[in-house]
């Protein structure tokens, strides 16, 4: 049986009335307009061009993102409710299956969505004037609990950098006193197995990020972070180092932000899909919040989480950097909530039975 296209594309054109284009466009037009920065903020010398730019990225990922995905959630969430309206009839009648028709939806809903986010990703490359990122995230490692108490207190760790890094990134907080004030000196050093070691030091205090440039071409090195003299106790926050590449582009940043979003947008609506057999339209639409919310919320959540990978996206854009794609383990967690939704959704016999 050849693919339902037809009712693929029935699905998509139907996510997107008249009425909701028109929201969708306003909202748009007004985020061209808004400020995504203060006036005390566009006025701090600390401020950069690609940091406002990135602040402007982010602003508008997530007002527009926030109507696309929660508005395809809802959509999708009554989705079931309106088969059992009269929709069914002709849909259990036909020549698909229960798993059929389900798959037919997602993939509607997934159409539907990458139609919303793609005028998405034009308005936020042209608030941001299009301006490519410095830098471009590559990974994270988790190089474990570093906790610095005292002077000279020192912590190694092995580590591979990723492919194409050219910095290292690391968050240090100030935890406690300690011995000597509000704040303190980290020394890092990254020493490859071969060439000469990448040394800096910097004041922490409060919230601290430590930039190290990297030798070219080292992969494989010690990393060590070391309290220099007396001052407070540091930790390195979420227990990893973050690498990054020189090149960024801009239109690149932005088919990052479109993928993450899809991604979380598209197992929301999965989701929404699978609850709303088996539960009312209100049920459905609340467990697709609280996917995404808890996606969102949850501190130091694994990669593989749909929704994580864009709200860290989105974190990097605010701080002037390019996102990077989904990685294989985001795809791989996709792939596991779509086949446990849609599975969920075919085994549901009464799909078509009509209600009042």
């Amino acid at each position: 049986m050849s693919p339902p296209w037809l009712l693929i594309a029935w699905n998509a054109r139907r996510c997107w009335p008249p009425a909701a284009c028109a929201l969708y466009a306003a909202v748009l037009a007004t985020a061209l307009v808004l400020p995504w920065t203060s006036e005390v903020e566009r006025s701090a010398p600390a401020l950069s061009a690609d940091v406002e730019a990135g602040l402007a990225r982010q602003g508008i990922w997530v007002l527009g993102g926030a109507l696309v995905l929660i508005g395809l959630a809802a959509r999708s969430a009554s989705s079931v409710h309106r088969w059992r309206q009269g929709e069914g009839a002709w849909l259990g009648g036909g020549r698909l299956s229960r798993g059929g028709v389900a798959l037919a939806q997602s993939l509607g809903l997934a159409l539907a969505l990458a139609m919303g986010l793609l005028p998405l990703a034009l308005v936020g490359e042209a608030r941001a004037g299009a301006r490519s990122p410095p830098l471009r995230w590559l990974a994270d490692t988790d190089v474990g609990p570093i906790v610095l108490f005292q002077a000279g207190a020192r912590s190694v760790v092995p580590v591979e950098a990723p492919p194409k890094a050219a910095f290292l990134e690391a968050r240090f907080v100030v935890a406690a006193p300690g011995d000597g004030g509000p704040t303190a000196i980290l020394r890092a050093s990254f020493a490859p197995e071969q060439g000469a070691p990448a040394v800096r030091e910097q004041p922490i205090s409060t919230s601290t990020r430590l930039r190290l440039d990297l030798p070219e071409g080292a992969v494989r090195a010690s990393l060590s972070f070391e309290r220099v003299g007396p001052g407070a106790a540091l930790v390195l926050e979420g227990r990893r180092v973050s690498w990054f590449a020189r090149e960024g582009s801009a239109w690149e940043s932005a088919a990052c932000l479109a993928l993450h979003a899809w991604l979380a947008g598209s197992v929301a609506a999965t989701i929404a899909l699978a609850v709303g057999a088996w539960a009312s339209p209100g049920t459905a639409f609340l467990a697709a919040l609280a996917a995404l919310a808890g996606a969102w919320l949850a501190a130091d959540a694994p990669g593989w989480i749909p929704g994580v990978g864009l709200r860290d996206a989105l974190a990097w854009c605010a701080d002037g950097h390019g996102p990077g794609f989904p990685t294989l383990g985001a795809w791989l967690g996709w792939l596991g909530v779509q086949v446990a939704a849609l599975s969920a959704v075919a085994v549901q016999r009464d799909l078509w039975r009509r209600t009042a």
